[in-house]
């Protein structure tokens, strides 16, 4: 039981069924009402005795404190399922529903097939709908690499990849994210490097710029010296292996929620191959 939330039973021979307050107007005091053995303890459940293993006794139930909720065991099945739940980490004894799909042969995920409140469905179904349709819409306005190329760049001491687009924002302010790859190289001693050093891993980094000056942008020179080529890495982000999974990334942290959320509705475009043309020919980009 959760608050809000659901209700959801297992069966002595492993069924598993689901009441949920989505879909409805109850509150899950009034899903619990239906049952009135387990409302009378879920009413208690700050009055009982703790037992030896200091767990809530009720009646003929034993409350087993749940992430956001609780989970009640009947008496008759406590000491099977008390094996099981010592067994686990505490991360995974926050979730006892997952333990108690165990006793019966079950994965400790939710199954597949399960009874499932006629509204709850219905609810859900809406719910994929809904979320099938938003990720149709997200792989529709999808930015290629072709869209906007990564640019490479090259001197003695560093070479690396860069992304840079600009999002419209809806109060009419614009918002740019430089998106850099920097190759990491083997060193032959502390800050000294080889130049035909292997590469180590590819290092992952941001720059977001707030409120771009749109007076710029009549002047690409301007924007590429301004925030193509600033000095300043960034925010790391992680390291990678491999410079295709780097790039890869980049992509899907992009649809994160604060990460940019940079589309072919909101990009503001520039003119790329000028931008390319500036930063394969610049032997002079330093970026720390």
């Amino acid at each position: 039981m959760g608050e809000p939330g659901c209700v959801i039973f297992i069966t002595k021979s492993g069924d598993e069924y689901i009441i949920s307050q989505q879909g409805t107007d109850w509150h899950i005091v009034d899903i619990v009402k239906f049952f009135p053995n387990m409302y009378e303890v879920y009413r208690n459940k700050e009055n009982g005795v703790k037992d030896e293993c200091g767990f809530t006794a009720i009646n003929d139930w034993k409350i087993i404190p749940a992430f956001a909720g609780v989970f009640l065991v009947r008496m008759d099945y406590f000491e099977k399922f008390y094996s099981k739940y010592q067994a686990e980490s505490e991360s995974e004894k926050e979730f006892p529903c997952s333990i108690a799909r165990l006793l019966f042969g079950r994965g400790c995920y939710a199954p597949d097939e399960r009874m499932v409140y006629v509204k709850t469905q219905e609810c859900w179904n809406q719910d994929l709908q809904e979320e099938i349709a938003r990720k149709r819409e997200i792989e529709m306005n999808r930015l290629s690499d072709t869209d906007v190329p990564w640019m490479k760049y090259y001197n003695t001491i560093w070479e690396g990849y860069i992304k840079f687009w600009i999002r419209k924002n809806n109060d009419g302010t614009l918002t740019g994210f430089r998106w850099l790859i920097q190759a990491q190289k083997e060193e032959y001693q502390e800050g000294s490097y080889k130049l035909d050093a292997s590469i180590e891993c590819y290092n992952l980094f941001l720059q977001k710029y707030e409120n771009m000056d749109e007076k710029l942008f009549n002047d690409l020179e301007n924007i590429y010296f301004t925030y193509v080529k600033c000095h300043e890495a960034g925010k790391f982000v992680r390291s990678y292996k491999d410079l295709e999974k780097a790039k890869g990334a980049v992509s899907i942290r992009n649809e994160w929620i604060g990460w940019g959320n940079v589309n072919k509705k909101n990009v503001y475009m520039l003119d790329y191959e000028y931008l390319k043309k500036q930063i394969e020919g610049d032997s002079q980009i330093y970026i720390f």
